[in-house]
């Protein structure tokens, strides 16, 4: 989510329904239908996002915000009120389990994004490990951006487990060098947007000197 790219939450919604707006069916490749998109999105209460597998979560992969937030924001900006948002586990078919979004992003942050035996097996894939850590910073970034089911207190806990932990920011450095100034400039942006609130004074300046070689 490039930060030069959009402004405000309408940015968003308006590049989900642009890209959105065309109809597949018998006779119809991609035809545009942005008005049918737009009339079925203004009569949504609520959106859900199923997910059939648990070998991945929704802060692995950029999709479900894409999807999911997408959705979510272009409805805010039609109905003038977000929808709720579900996150449905059919992983078990037999016992599918409907969580909000902010309560599943919760038990993924819980369970693996700050998890200290997650990071540690991400350690041993080197610089793919540093890159799946990236890559969790940003799609929460994704959810904070289109919904509100982030808090301040979660991109504290992937900063305090990522870049605050001298051991960790040292792997990163290590096997990744661009991640941790990619990394870095993320958690700036979400501070800069207002997605996060640092509880150290020090943490501003800490991600500007890192995230320096990220604008070379």
């Amino acid at each position: 989510m490039n930060g030069s790219a959009w402004d405000k939450r309408q940015d968003l919604a308006e590049a989900y329904l642009a890209s959105s707006g065309f109809a597949y069916a018998q006779g119809h490749d991609g035809a545009p239908a942005r008005g049918a998109l737009e009339a079925m999105a203004s009569s949504v209460d609520g959106v859900v996002q199923a997910q059939d597998a648990r070998e991945f979560d929704l802060l692995d992969s950029d999709d479900f915000h894409e999807f999911a937030g997408g959705l979510s924001a272009a409805i805010e900006r039609l109905k003038g009120e977000a929808p709720a948002v579900y996150h449905l586990d059919t992983s078990r078919p037999e016992s599918p389990k409907a969580r909000t979004l902010g309560k599943e992003i919760a038990l993924v942050m819980r369970g693996r994004a700050a998890s200290p035996k997650w990071i540690a097996a991400m350690r041993e894939h080197g610089h793919k490990g540093a890159a799946e850590m990236l890559a969790t910073v940003r799609n929460l970034m994704g959810f904070a951006a289109t919904t509100d089911a982030t808090g301040s207190h979660q991109f504290e806990a992937l900063y305090d487990a990522y870049l605050g932990d001298d051991e960790t920011r040292g792997f990163i450095a290590d096997a990744n060098p661009a991640a941790l100034t990619e990394m870095a400039a993320a958690f700036l942006e979400a501070e800069r947007r207002g997605f996060w609130r640092p509880r150290r004074n020090s943490a501003h300046h800490h991600l500007s000197t890192l995230a320096e070689g990220a604008a070379r």
